[in-house]
């Protein structure tokens, strides 16, 4: 039996459905953590759960100021940030 995968938008307000999700101690100065990640007031931030049917297996946010911060992105252009699959899913292709 084949899992499906999706991409599921998340309200700021709506951080327990993915407090589950943790990485390994050494991915964490990559990725930052799910709990960093809603302590920070983004304005142009979205928060989106990867979900193996319906529950969420990883995180990100959508920067849509990405191109401020970031100097080497171009005007307009989101970005992906504090990307993390949980670390029991890891390996999966996901």
């Amino acid at each position: 039996m084949s899992s499906t995968l999706s991409l599921c938008p998340i309200g700021s307000d709506e951080f327990d459905r993915v407090a589950h999700i943790h990485v390994a101690p050494h991915q964490v100065k990559f990725s930052g953590t799910v709990a960093q990640a809603f302590e920070l007031d983004e304005p142009d931030v979205d928060f989106h759960a990867i979900c193996e049917d319906t529950v969420p297996v990883g995180f990100f946010k959508v920067d849509r100021s990405y191109s401020k911060t970031y100097p080497f992105a171009h005007e307009g252009e989101p970005g992906i940030r504090a990307f993390l699959i949980d670390f029991r899913h890891q390996g999966k292709g996901i």
